[in-house]
Parts: structure tokens; C-alpha cells; sequence
């Protein structure tokens, strides 16, 4: 196995551990991958400013090109992505705690969309309040009864959930009882 002598730490290292350069008579660079990663984090850490300014450059000029290459990346690397956000994102953790700090309201989730699949319950064809025929959302006013929907558009689904979020000691049982002859129960 050929070898070859780092001029910048002095030491002899395999072949395997030089960059390829053409121009030189080993066709190898005089210093070792480790010594050339240190020289560039150097030249970089000292020529910062100069170096951000050249990216910034570069990207205005390459903008699409970059944003493909970015896009076709997180293509390729979905799990990367995720991982990052897990990590690094409030929202993913806020969600992957959710079912933590509501298990009430998971087991109904989970009860009423297994429900939904299996045709036990139909989805209703328009809202139960407004009467506006529209895609609706299963509303449970109680998590321990997961087949007591009220379908609502999404709306009136949002009024009722700003209304018990912003007024959570005091729930408004008047609207319920307005609403308590449209519930469906199986």
C-alpha cells in the first residue's frame, strides 16, 4: 500500500487519506483530508463576512437551481426532515404530546375514526347549526361518549372551540342546549 507525507502535520498516512489533485506528480494534494478540512474551517471562521456575502451572491444569481436542489432533497430524505423537525420545531413536539395530555379526547378520536372506517357512523352532509351543506367535522361535546357526534362545518366547529377554549370555566350552556336536539347518537 502506497503512502505519502502530510507537509502539514509531518506524519506519513495512507494514500486513501489525501484528496486527488492532477496537477501534482503523486496526483494526490501535499496535505492530508484532516490537515485540508482544519486550513478551509480556519480560512472560513476568519473570512466570514466575506464568504456570506459570496453565498448570498451566488443564491440570488441561482435561486431556482437552489431551490430544486433543497426540494429534491427533502424529497430523498423524508426521515432527515422529520428528524429535524422533531427536533428543532415546537409544533412537533406540542403534537407528539398531545395525545399525552388528552387521553380522554384521544380514545375518543381514535373510537369515533375506527367507527368511520368500519361505516358504523356516516358522516353528516351538512352542518348541524348553519344548515350549509358542506364538508363537516365530528364535534363531541363529551369525550366519554366517542359516538355522540354534531357535525359541523368547520366554522361553527372553530366558534365552539374558540368559545370553550376562551371561556373554559364557564362553558355556555345555553348554545349546547340550542344545539343538544341535533347530536346524533348510536
Amino acid at each position: 500500500m502506497e503512502r505519502l507525507f502530510c507537509n502539514k502535520c509531518q506524519t506519513e498516512k495512507d494514500i486513501n487519506l489525501f484528496y486527488r489533485r492532477k496537477d501534482t506528480r503523486t496526483g494526490r494534494t501535499t496535505k492530508c483530508k484532516e490537515c485540508c478540512r482544519a486550513t478551509m474551517r480556519e480560512y472560513h471562521q476568519k473570512n466570514k463576512e466575506k464568504r456570506n456575502a459570496e453565498k448570498k451572491i451566488w443564491y440570488q444569481n441561482n435561486r431556482e437551481f437552489a431551490n430544486k436542489q433543497v426540494m429534491r432533497w427533502r424529497k430523498n430524505n423524508p426521515h432527515k426532515v422529520r428528524e429535524y423537525n422533531m427536533k428543532n420545531s415546537n409544533y412537533y413536539k406540542y403534537k407528539a404530546t398531545w395525545h399525552q395530555r388528552h387521553p380522554e379526547a384521544w380514545y375518543c378520536w381514535k373510537e369515533y375514526k375506527r367507527a368511520l372506517k368500519d361505516g358504523v357512523v356516516k358522516r353528516g352532509d351538512g352542518c348541524a347549526i348553519c344548515n350549509q351543506v358542506c364538508y363537516t367535522e365530528a364535534y363531541h361535546k363529551d369525550f366519554s361518549k366517542p359516538m355522540d357526534i354534531l357535525w359541523l362545518c368547520k366554522r361553527c366547529y372553530c366558534h365552539i372551540a374558540k368559545e370553550l377554549y376562551v371561556n373554559r370555566e364557564k362553558e355556555d350552556e345555553t348554545f349546547y342546549k340550542n344545539t343538544s336536539d341535533y347530536y346524533v347518537s348510536i
